[in-house]
């Protein structure tokens, strides 16, 4: 699934009120970018970490910006294994 402006609906105005959503509003970009990460992953986990979100990605896209499932599910097992270098990696039993 690709994503953009055209197919992506502000479902969490949590920053902005809706008629105010201009693009390159930083309240805007937190909206799109907790409104992304919800579509890809559901809202709870897109609460935690769409403001690394914002920052890392939806501040440098520009008008015609496309981001795919699998780029976004990318970013976030990278923002994961940044923040728990452990992440995903599997421990040893003991014997």
């Amino acid at each position: 699934m690709t994503y953009n402006a055209e197919n992506i609906k502000i479902h969490y105005a949590k920053h902005c009120d809706k008629g105010e959503m201009g693009l390159y509003s930083d309240e805007a970009k937190l909206d799109l970018a907790l409104s992304v990460l919800a579509e890809v992953v559901g809202i709870e986990e897109a609460q935690r970490y769409y403001q690394s979100f914002k920052r890392s990605a939806v501040d440098s896209w520009k008008p015609g910006w496309q981001v795919t499932k699998e780029q976004i599910l990318n970013w976030l097992e990278k923002l994961k294994k940044k923040l728990n270098p452990y992440h995903g990696q599997r421990t040893k039993k003991s014997s």
